[in-house]
């Protein structure tokens, strides 16, 4: 949800200055301009904000090692030991 929460406020932005230059009767050319400049800015301001709140809130997982590469040989001895133990 947070990964999107930035385009929803973007759209929701560019529809109030949508609505605001009709109510003043903008010309079509300014009124282009202001809702992209509107898109860009809160993108942007939205991808800061996001990676802020993701970088401080959210805990990192963990990073679990991965097993080192075991051979055919080690392997048999495992399983070797693991039916001992299971007799």
């Amino acid at each position: 949800m947070i990964e999107k929460l930035h385009l929803y406020i973007t759209i929701i932005a560019a529809l109030i200055v949508n609505i605001c230059c009709i109510l003043i009767s903008n010309s079509l050319y300014i009124s282009v301009l202001y809702i992209i400049a509107t898109i860009v800015v809160f993108y942007i301001i939205g991808i800061l904000v996001r990676n802020f709140i993701i970088r401080n809130f959210y805990k990192e997982e963990e990073v679990q090692e991965e097993p080192e590469d075991v051979s055919e040989e080690e392997a048999l001895e495992i399983s070797e030991e693991q039916e001992e133990q299971l007799i």
